[in-house]
């Protein structure tokens, strides 16, 4: 279906938005690892760094798969409204925290109303974006994620120039509010709800989107017994936890090795050269969002995951910061480039309602390799007395990611796309 007209909007619209809503969800949960090491005061171990980085992704668990269930049933609009009114008071909470164990309940409960947002707002853009758009789509809405990095290691730098970790905390928490008047404004649950797109454009678009979920066999209701026992599911949910294991653990201790190998380091600077790698990232989605990459998985997937893995490991040879920083960016590209793929494939193959589901089930699981990834990493630095071990760890998680990439990946390409398709639509009911 060739879509003219005001639909353009939507990439205009809401795609920006929602990048800006969770790039600042993303800053609020990943700006500890810039803090982190300018914490003295707190008198934290390794394993502590670790866990206070890493608890975040135990409260996300929380609210995966009911969030999406919420938001079918009271809307998308509310439930992000609410999910980023909790987070905004957890991230500020961060920041008047007075022991350790404060930190850890204002991160927890950080991770619990973050956790609902992304599996939402993948279950929105499904709502608005057809089978062939939606890869690109879901990609163009995730460089949030590199961006997201790239905008805040400078900030966040540059903020403990002028303030001390706390304050930088409660201002850093408090910025999502700026998103409520936009969202309030501009989103809606279905095209035919926008009052900023034209009638006869969002009749067009919800009839596509209406006869593709038709085509899928979609039904009401959802057995979740029946999603869990869908083999597919669990090899998308194991390798998007191995990814959350590299991509996330090098995220959170990536500073830390960085002002560790920079003599009389400043944190403005140990944030800029920490979005070095990112930025690079960033570069490479947007490319990849131009190109048909769905056509492709296994290269857009595998590859990239694989990439990373054998980056991060070549990175533990060498004590050369600019040739770090090279393969951090390789590091970087490969951990963020194919995950708008992994997170289309549930939305063009199953119908909506298993769809989200799975989605919301991938997340979940995910935020396990959250929690480990950055835990390992500090309990190996505790143990050894270097992040060698742990960044080894973290290669290695990539490269598993890709092996079972291998696996998984063909099962969702041309002919048995639509095996996997009946698959679902026969778990589900009415």
């Amino acid at each position: 279906m060739e879509l003219t007209g005001t639909l353009t909007k939507r990439w205009t619209h809401l795609i920006p938005l929602l990048m800006v809503i969770y790039l600042l969800a993303y800053l609020d949960r990943s700006n500890v690892a810039l803090i982190l090491p300018y914490m003295s005061e707190m008198g934290l171990s390794g394993s502590s760094k670790g866990m206070i980085s890493g608890i975040f992704f135990i409260g996300y668990l929380v609210l995966q798969v009911p969030s999406v269930l919420i938001a079918r049933r009271w809307g998308v609009r509310p439930t992000i409204t609410w999910l980023l009114a909790g987070w905004t008071l957890s991230a500020a909470a961060c920041g008047i925290a007075q022991n350790v164990w404060q930190l850890y309940a204002a991160r927890f409960m950080l991770g619990v109303f973050e956790g609902g947002v992304l599996p939402v707002i993948l279950l929105l853009i499904s709502c608005w974006f057809l089978d062939n758009e939606r890869s690109r789509a879901n990609t163009l809405f995730l460089t949030c994620l590199p961006l997201a990095v790239v905008v805040a290691s400078p900030l966040t730098g540059w903020l403990l120039t002028i303030a001390d970790w706390r304050t930088v905390f409660v201002i850093e928490g408090l910025l999502p509010l700026i998103c409520l008047v936009p969202l309030l404004l501009i989103v809606r649950d279905r095209p035919v709800q926008a009052w900023w797109l034209d009638a006869a454009d969002a009749e067009t678009l919800q009839s596509g989107l209406t006869a593709e979920q038709t085509a899928k066999g979609a039904q009401n209701r959802t057995r979740y017994r029946e999603v869990l026992a869908n083999p597919t599911v669990w090899l998308l949910v194991v390798v998007y936890f191995l990814w959350y294991v590299g991509a996330y653990g090098a995220v959170l201790w990536i500073p830390t090795v960085i002002k560790n190998g920079l003599s009389d380091s400043t944190p403005l600077a140990v944030g800029v050269l920490s979005a070095v790698p990112y930025l690079v990232a960033l570069a490479a989605m947007v490319i990849a969002s131009r190109t048909s990459h769905l056509a492709s998985p296994r290269v857009w997937i595998v590859a990239p995951l694989a990439a990373a893995g054998v980056a991060l490991l070549l990175g533990q040879t060498t004590a050369s910061i600019p040739l770090q920083i090279v393969l951090l960016c390789v590091v970087a590209t490969g951990g963020y480039l194919s995950v708008g793929l992994v997170v289309a494939i549930p939305h063009t193959v199953f119908p909506e309602s298993f769809a989200a589901v799975t989605v919301a089930i991938m997340v979940a699981g995910g935020s396990l390799g959250g929690f480990f990834g950055p835990l390992i990493v500090g309990w190996l630095i505790d143990v050894t007395g270097s992040t060698v071990a742990g960044f080894i760890a973290l290669g290695v998680s990539f490269l598993l990611a890709a092996a079972l990439g291998t696996i998984a990946v063909p099962r969702l390409t041309n002919t048995s796309r639509k095996e996997v398709a009946l698959s679902a639509s026969g778990s589900v009911d009415k």
